[in-house]
């Protein structure tokens, strides 16, 4: 598959992900906060925002695949 439709492919999944999957994401793999960082931001506690990091990326590459 060509990148130019990969990178379409994927930035089509991440829309449909839902915001709070997106924002976690975000702030972990964009932004490089850890863990702590985003539990505050998100106002989650980590154990969630690992699960929501974890189970986006899950989503996605099911999406994407």
């Amino acid at each position: 598959m060509p990148r130019e439709r990969q990178l379409v492919q994927f930035e089509s999944s991440y829309d449909r992900l839902p915001a709070d999957y997106r924002e976690a994401i975000n702030l972990r793999k964009v932004s490089g906060l850890e863990y702590d960082e985003i539990a505050t931001a998100m106002n989650r506690s980590v154990g969630a925002v690992r699960n929501l990091v974890h189970r986006g990326l899950a989503r996605l590459t099911t999406m994407i695949e």
